[in-house]
């Protein structure tokens, strides 16, 4: 009774932090920038607070169990994505304010811009979508264990989720994903501690094979799955590029994306240690079980009740922020920079907040069906992450650094990627990674746009 009562207190304070910024909604512009008011503090805890989701918590207490310490390079490629947007992007993204990397290109390329814009953009949905139904499936896990029922208890959740989104925008977001990340943190903490002062967890870690301390435990694919389609989507991450442009200034942004990088590396190895001792001390429970167990078998249930909200947060933190990048990949780069312009809609703010409402209610829905169909979280998020990443990398580093860069290039190299990716999804062809098909991707815009150069224009 307590971990349901608990779970319920969590949810209403989530509404009411997220009605706290209705007032910064505003307009949709607004609504997906926190209105440009950002503090480093809302802007770290958002960038962590979207990454530090299922697939490092629930994902990586899993392959603690099953790979021991080199569990961690899922969330070293986390970190590396944040480093990588801290360094080339978060800056630029400021300067320009680009909400979505569909509004650089709508702006790098002028000739087929719009359709460029819409690709990226409907890609982004869906590897967004992918994301939450990983987060989904987190959720019902936990709910089974704690014994609420999991399609209740997603739903809830899911529901809180749209309601904050919709009422206060990215501010709702960023200040949830704030306390989220705090109850994270002190969380898993607590919890690390009390196993290691309580239960002699250092004792129960030091049992296990030789195997489990290998800085890496698993063949070259694993390793590459892990860590590149993360660390690759870094560069172009719609997520990232909100808080950035939400920051109050250019200095805030990069500080958050660093702040980010740092303490996603640190936290990696947290739920990675109870992964361990719970394989080392239930030897025969499957290893996405293994974070449930020492939760409910355990630990005491003030502690679990703790942990639950701290796995539920992860789950909240990382769906919200995907459910905004739909609503900029939905709202503001197809109806706004697409459907408006080229069809001459009226740009009426009643409407798109429908429209908003409509596709947050679609997406949320679609989310519940996928999460059935996969059971790897950290599989899922990978390929989630993969969709938009073929579709978007070569363009963006070809359309800044090259300047003979055209639009029938950044066709070519999106055609060629995201056809290897799903050829690879489906099994047609097998890839080491999913983003190997950017190496060919790349050849073809530099190829294709030498030979285009010509007759198109690039914008300055």
């Amino acid at each position: 009774m307590i971990i349901i009562a608990i779970f319920i207190i969590y949810m209403i304070a989530m509404l009411l932090i997220g009605k706290m910024g209705e007032k910064y909604s505003g307009t949709l512009a607004d609504s997906l920038t926190a209105g440009k008011q950002g503090t480093l503090i809302m802007v770290a805890g958002s960038f962590l607070g979207s990454h530090i989701g299922t697939g490092i918590v629930v994902g990586g207490a899993t392959n603690g169990a099953k790979y021991g310490v080199g569990a961690g390079w899922y969330g070293v490629g986390a970190a590396l994505s944040f480093a990588l947007f801290a360094f080339v992007t978060a800056r630029w993204v400021r300067k320009h304010g680009y909400v979505t990397i569909s509004t650089y290109f709508r702006d790098r390329y002028t000739k087929f811009g719009h359709l460029i814009t819409l690709i990226v953009a409907i890609a982004g949905i869906f590897g967004a979508t992918a994301n939450i139904a990983a987060q989904v499936i987190a959720g019902k896990q936990l709910f089974v264990y704690a014994g609420i029922d999991p399609f209740i208890g997603s739903t809830i959740a899911v529901v809180v989720i749209g309601i904050y989104c919709t009422a206060a925008g990215l501010w709702g977001v960023m200040m949830t994903d704030v306390w989220q990340v705090l109850i994270i943190v002190f969380g898993m903490g607590i919890t690390i501690i009390s196993l290691f002062v309580i239960f002699d967890g250092a004792a129960a870690i030091s049992s296990l094979s030789a195997d489990y301390f290998k800085a890496v435990p698993f063949d070259t694919e694993t390793l590459l799955w892990m860590v590149v389609p993360t660390t690759m989507y870094g560069l172009i991450s719609a997520s990232a590029m909100q808080r950035a442009a939400s920051a109050k200034s250019e200095k805030i942004a990069l500080q958050g994306a660093i702040i980010g990088a740092v303490g996603t590396g640190l936290f990696t190895f947290f739920p990675v240690v109870i992964g361990m001792y719970g394989r080392a001390v239930f030897p025969e429970v499957e290893a996405s079980s293994v974070l449930f167990t020492v939760m409910f078998h355990i630990l005491p249930e003030w502690l679990a009740a703790l942990l639950l909200v701290a796995i539920v947060a992860a789950v909240m933190s990382t769906a919200d922020t995907q459910l905004m990048t739909i609503m900029a990949n939905g709202m503001h780069d197809i109806y706004m920079n697409t459907l408006v312009p080229r069809y001459k809609l009226k740009d009426d703010e009643k409407r798109m907040k429908i429209i908003s409402t409509v596709l947050t209610v679609v997406v949320l829905i679609g989310a519940l069906l996928l999460s059935f169909k996969f059971n790897n979280i950290q599989k899922l998020l990978s390929k989630a992450l993969s969709i938009t990443t073929s579709a978007c990398v070569v363009p963006y580093l070809g359309g800044r650094f090259m300047k003979k860069g055209t639009d029938i290039g950044a066709l070519a190299s999106m055609g060629v990627a995201l056809t290897l990716l799903v050829l690879n999804f489906t099994g047609v062809i097998h890839l080491i990674n999913d983003l190997i098909g950017l190496i060919p991707a790349a050849i073809v815009y530099v190829v294709v746009s030498l030979f285009t150069y010509k007759e198109d224009k690039v914008a300055a």
